[in-house]
């Protein structure tokens, strides 16, 4: 009886490690809602970005926030992509709601990368749209047109 007992246990576990998710980047959050305006898209969002991310090697991130608190946007959003993906290669838009300013954080290869140009393209791809949802896709959109422009095309 132990026997049964002991391989239906086994057989239940193995069948729920079949339906956990697996990704290399499991648990890292690319698309950060403060504001909880895409609360109901936001799984969508963060693994559309996080294979943009893995594709190119490069961190797609986003932050949108009622407020940095006095810190400032450049300083935020710092120290948000500092605490998810130290020094690694990327960059992370800010939208600071009640600031109503943004500004687009760059590690690594982001600075040589993007230029102001590039940050105010980004910009305008996030905000014209109407809900924010729409505003977060065309931003990924945007900045992965424009890594494909800059590394190359992605591997299929």
């Amino acid at each position: 009886m132990k026997k049964r007992f002991f391989a239906l246990f086994l057989a239940v576990l193995l069948m729920m490690t079949w339906m956990l998710p697996v990704s290399a980047d499991e648990g890292k959050i690319y698309i950060i809602d403060e504001m909880d305006v895409v609360t109901d898209y936001v799984t969508e969002l963060n693994e559309r970005a996080s294979v943009l991310s893995d594709t190119y090697g490069f961190n797609i991130t986003l932050l949108m926030t009622n407020t940095t608190n006095g810190d400032g946007s450049p300083y935020y959003a710092e120290e948000a992509y500092r605490a998810s993906f130290g020094e690694a290669d990327g960059i992370m838009l800010i939208w600071s709601y009640e600031e109503t300013e943004w500004y687009i954080y760059k590690q690594g290869k982001g600075e040589e990368l993007f230029s102001e140009a590039d940050d105010d393209e980004l910009w305008q791809a996030f905000a014209n749209n109407e809900y924010y949802d729409e505003c977060v896709a065309a931003y990924l959109n945007k900045a992965e047109e424009m890594l494909e422009e800059k590394i190359g095309p992605a591997l299929e």
